[in-house]
């Protein structure tokens, strides 16, 4: 098998008032070059990786959009609907939002298992002067606090690509060796976080 990711159908083209957002020149380079070369590169390496990998990635990948489409939830020329187009404007809606702020980066955590530093970001506590007020009053703070939370775990998600892409370029290449230290591949632990933990509950 192949990377799970591999893209084998061209990027579909959205149609309706839902657009991609690329300018034209953009979405040519990624389904006429981007896409094709990284299929190619990962099949001429011979990149697999495990179902654990797979499904550590998955989850990983889940929990980050999380956080991003919570953020994009908030940006008020983004998503508009409800009457007059104010529906998350409204004050009650923003305070809602607000509160719901700890229990969303909780569950985006929990999913992705990255280790965050500063509780106060994951807690919607204390993040910036004056957060308490703008929080629950306005959309926009909000877009602005769960974006940059979001973000964190894309380049920690990007960080953990590189590194299970790497680990099973590595296992092909001992294959390819003839190495007999194949098993000892499969469960090894490619980053700390989600993996980590149900490879302890599973026993591997």
């Amino acid at each position: 098998m192949t990377l799970s990711i591999r893209f084998s159908t061209p990027w579909p083209r959205p149609s309706g008032r839902v657009q991609s957002g690329l300018p034209d020149d953009i979405y040519a380079f990624m389904e006429g070059t981007y896409f094709p070369t990284l299929r190619a590169v990962t099949k001429e390496k011979g990149i697999s990786l495990t179902k654990l990998e797979r499904v550590s990635l998955g989850f990983k990948m889940t929990g980050s959009m999380v956080k991003m489409l919570y953020a994009f939830l908030w940006q008020e020329w983004v998503l508009v609907f409800g009457p007059n187009d104010q529906l998350m404007l409204r004050p009650r809606i923003n305070k809602l939002g607000a509160a719901l702020m700890p229990g969303v980066n909780a569950f985006a955590n929990l999913l992705t298992g990255f280790t965050h530093t500063d509780d106060n970001v994951q807690n919607a506590e204390d993040v910036y002067p004056g957060d308490a007020r703008c929080r629950v009053q306005q959309a926009h703070s909000k877009w602005h606090e769960e974006g940059g939370n979001g973000l964190l775990d894309l380049m920690m998600l990007s960080d953990d690509c590189y590194a299970l892409t790497s680990k099973a370029s590595e296992r092909t290449r001992r294959y390819d060796e003839g190495s007999d230290d194949r098993w000892g591949n499969f469960a090894v632990s490619m980053v700390t976080g989600w993996q980590d933990t149900v490879a302890s509950i599973v026993g591997f």
